[in-house]
């Protein structure tokens, strides 16, 4: 009986040892490509939302992004930084210097990419895989 007691305590302890040394599971990888949920208005020309670059696979990640409230601003070159969930970086529009800089948390769940405004100042958004950028070429019309 005792020795019972003292296989089934290796066992329990070989299991525990075992689970506490697995690694967490990666966040999923987001390819390089360029994403957007950024509209025109067919009356006004007018472009709302946000668009991103992503080179993934560059030795130091970066994205291009640009947000769109009317016309587009802030594009730039942004470096990446892995996150628990994907991915954040820091956007600062550059026409408007007394702005506070926005970080943005980007991640996939599922085969939807979700960005959001980690200071409350954007709702979140779905972004959606694009051949062509709208947002990106707006803020050089």
């Amino acid at each position: 009986m005792r020795s019972d007691r003292l296989v089934l305590l290796g066992v329990l302890l070989a299991l525990s040892t075992a689970t506490a040394a697995r690694k967490p599971v990666p966040a999923p990888k987001i390819a390089s490509g360029i994403y957007s949920n950024v509209t025109e208005s067919k009356e006004t020309g007018d472009r709302g939302g946000i668009e991103i670059r992503l080179f993934a696979e560059a030795e130091k990640p970066y994205v291009e992004a640009v947000a769109c409230e009317s016309e587009c601003n802030g594009e730039g070159r942004y470096y990446v930084r892995q996150t628990e969930k994907g991915f954040a970086f820091t956007w600062k529009n550059p026409r408007f210097k007394e702005d506070d800089p926005i970080t943005f948390q980007v991640w996939k769940s599922g085969r939807t990419i979700w960005i959001e405004g980690m200071e409350g100042r954007w709702m979140r958004g779905r972004l959606k895989p694009v051949k062509e950028p709208l947002g990106l070429y707006g803020y050089n019309d």
